[in-house]
């Protein structure tokens, strides 16, 4: 859809809207809105065939379909929470339509029920863009999308309510993520609170599936929404999915209504604002989007050289971990003479490690951004850990141009055999 034909807001207009047409959405916005604040928006909009009420709170939006009038203008309307809660209240007893409109005049959006009137001004600096349109399926309702799991309401919010199953106090920090798994006819998910010393909480449900996914989201708002609804009334399947193999968002969707629930791992949300902070600590300049959502082989310039930072997950030995990676010689056959003088180097390391892999020399150091249970965070420790890692790769500058004769000794020899290599990267 062209949302130009949606904004702005330039003339006067009116719709009409009914009580049932606010008791089916905004029950559901007000379990999942959270913040109430005065800047808070439903954007109240249109397709070609219905009208549409969308609110986006922490990581999830949710939209709700109605039927549209064939006099209902194109628009984008920014209802401020609060003006719709003051709309609920004006419903005259016998009258149970409402009239919106808004008021290019002076900037202001009306409502008016019978005698009652309601004005606010129209909310500034908001912007409708195509992420606040809804998913559109095809003509005929089919998802034909990566990875589909479609299941039953009570199913979809026997789900919902396993996600606010667990009450450990997670101590001011971020709750743990859902892991959720699409495949073999069921839908399946993990909630882990290890962290927390709560242990794993898993469940699953039959579910039709084409396709096969496996995701991780904050869960919360997503949970929210789907215990607000109300079974009798969406008695019809509720489908989950995914629209490619690295996809963005998960949707879930009913038969006049969807959620869109962003997709992030969990370790790099809980750690990456740690990593970004602690990096100019020790005087980087890390901008807002040099990490996006995963920090993984993320190339960071210091002074003369560049060297590679990633976040790695638990293994459930060890806690979540920080890695270092600095190439000291590229494209280099690993012969056991370079081998050997790669162990003779690190005999001097105290703080890093220089390894063969995959054609390369790296030196490369781990640190822990915590170990299980959160008995220790390495945030604390960094300027310490990215010292040791500073002095690392000061010592090996002008290894591309040393380590080579050795990797060609063996050539010359007529030894190409490389043996075992214990320099692998774990």
């Amino acid at each position: 859809m062209d949302i130009e034909h949606l904004i702005p807001n330039a003339e006067n207009w009116t719709i009409t809207v009914t009580i049932r047409e606010l008791l089916n959405v905004m029950p559901v916005l007000a379990r999942a809105h959270r913040s109430r604040g005065d800047e808070s928006i439903v954007w109240l909009t249109r397709t070609d065939k219905r009208r549409v009420w969308s609110i986006t709170e922490r990581n999830t939006m949710v939209w709700f379909f109605a039927d549209c009038d064939s006099t209902d203008p194109m628009f984008a309307l920014p209802l401020p929470y609060n003006f719709l809660d003051k709309i609920m209240k004006m419903v005259v007893p016998g009258d149970f339509s409402i009239e919106l409109r808004c008021d290019a005049s002076d900037g202001s959006l009306v409502a008016t029920c019978g005698e009652r009137y309601v004005s606010v001004d129209h909310p500034e600096d908001v912007e409708f863009t195509e992420d606040d349109l809804p998913y559109q399926p095809s003509e005929n309702g089919d998802i034909t999308h990566y990875a589909v799991a479609s299941m039953t309401m009570p199913d979809a919010q026997f789900f919902a309510h396993s996600l606010f199953d667990v009450t450990c106090d997670a101590k001011g920090e971020m709750p743990p993520f859902t892991h959720l798994a699409m495949g073999d006819g069921r839908m399946s998910w993990t909630i882990d609170w290890t962290r927390f010393n709560g242990g794993r909480h898993t469940g699953s449900v039959a579910a039709s599936v084409t396709g096969e996914h496996s995701c991780q989201f904050l869960g919360y708002a997503l949970g929210d929404v789907l215990t607000g609804l109300d079974d009798d009334d969406n008695g019809g399947l509720v489908k989950f999915f995914v629209d490619s193999d690295e996809a963005d968002y998960l949707y879930v969707v009913g038969d006049d209504w969807g959620t869109r629930t962003s997709l992030n791992l969990e370790h790099c949300v809980r750690w990456t604002p740690k990593l970004h902070s602690a990096l100019e600590s020790v005087g980087l300049e890390i901008d807002g989007d040099t990490f996006g959502n995963y920090p993984e082989n993320t190339e960071i310039d210091h002074g003369d050289r560049k060297f590679l930072v990633s976040l790695h997950a638990s293994d459930g030995v060890i806690g979540d971990f920080v890695r270092f990676t600095y190439f000291a010689c590229e494209d280099i056959e690993a012969t056991p003479e370079l081998l050997r003088e790669i162990n003779e180097i690190n005999l001097c390391m105290t703080h890093a490690t220089v390894i063969w892999y995959e054609g390369d020399v790296r030196v490369t150091t781990a640190f822990p951004a915590t170990v299980l249970n959160g008995e220790k965070d390495g945030f604390r420790t960094f300027s310490q850990y990215f010292a040791g890692f500073h002095e690392a790769m000061k010592s090996t500058q002008g290894l591309d141009a040393f380590l080579p004769l050795f990797a060609g000794a063996a050539a010359s020899t007529g030894d190409s055999d490389p043996g075992t290599d214990t320099n692998d990267e774990s």
